[in-house]
């Protein structure tokens, strides 16, 4: 088994690696604590760490779809403005 990498205090995103576990996730990588940037715990395994699977304590991830589903509805209702803005019907409609 190849030795543990040390990721004490190292940045991933939005969270910073705190504290190596005496436990092993089932593909046998170490777990890490975690301190998020909102304040939250959280363990993960490194490997999720190193390969950017895991960014924060993953609570903010239904504020940041909320927000991404406003700036969607914003941009189609913006499109379908501009569209009935400048494909007005001719002839004798109102």
């Amino acid at each position: 088994m190849a030795k543990a990498l040390n990721l004490k205090d190292e940045r991933f995103t939005s969270c910073t690696a705190k504290e190596k576990l005496n436990t092993r996730y089932s593909d046998g990588s170490v777990m890490w604590r975690c301190l998020c940037d909102c304040g939250e715990w959280f363990d993960a395994p490194a490997f999720w760490l190193r390969s950017g699977s895991i960014k924060d304590c993953g609570k903010h991830r239904g504020e940041k779809s909320r927000a991404a589903r406003h700036k969607r509805s914003h941009v189609n209702t913006t499109m379908i403005q501009d569209f009935l803005c400048h494909h007005r019907p001719t002839g004798d409609a109102p």
